[in-house]
């Protein structure tokens, strides 16, 4: 968590720099380039989260029947 953290800051310290030093205008055709690695980034970090324990949640779920069976009951009160 704190390593997100760091390159989040680290990216809001150079574009703050870029920004003092003339203004990001200068860096017209390399913003769509900042815009896709700040969204492409954190979706590679999801999705190389997410796809692992999809497939352990998948595997859990084709296995046999469990020696332990649980009821529960519920009422409603209205």
């Amino acid at each position: 968590m704190s390593q997100i953290i760091l390159v989040a800051l680290g990216v809001l310290v150079i574009i703050g720099i870029n920004f003092l030093k003339g203004g990001l205008y200068r860096y017209e055709k390399a913003i769509p380039y900042y815009e896709v690695l700040w969204t492409g980034l954190p979706t590679l970090i999801l999705c190389s989260v997410a796809v692992p324990r999809m497939c352990l949640l998948y595997s859990h779920e084709q296995e046999g029947a469990s020696s332990l069976t649980l009821k529960c009951i519920g009422h409603q009160w209205y």
